[in-house]
């Protein structure tokens, strides 16, 4: 069970660190707009948060874990077209 949360933790770092160069304040104003951020893929929820033991006590972090990471994973496209509407406003002159 962990080595799926770290793998679907993993792929939320990934993304939440592209959409942060994508809205970083660009080195120039000619700098070319970074490629659009996609969410990542949304594992089956049942196969991360099944509840297994081990050793007789159950897994009550990796479930806590796991819930958490589904929620960020779940609303992650919802900050996809805010922060591409943001990089935009970044790569605009002020006077424009």
């Amino acid at each position: 069970m962990h080595a799926a949360l770290g793998r679907q933790l993993g792929g939320i770092l990934g993304f939440y660190e592209d959409l942060a160069a994508e809205v970083a304040r660009p080195p120039s104003r000619h700098a070319p707009m970074p490629d659009p951020v996609e969410p990542p893929a949304a594992p089956p929820v049942s196969a991360a948060l099944s509840p297994r033991r081990v050793r007789g006590a159950p897994r009550a972090d990796a479930l806590w874990v796991g819930h958490h990471l589904h929620q960020l994973q779940a609303h992650a496209g919802d900050v996809v077209a805010p922060a591409e509407r943001l990089a935009i406003v970044r790569r605009t002159p002020w006077w424009r």
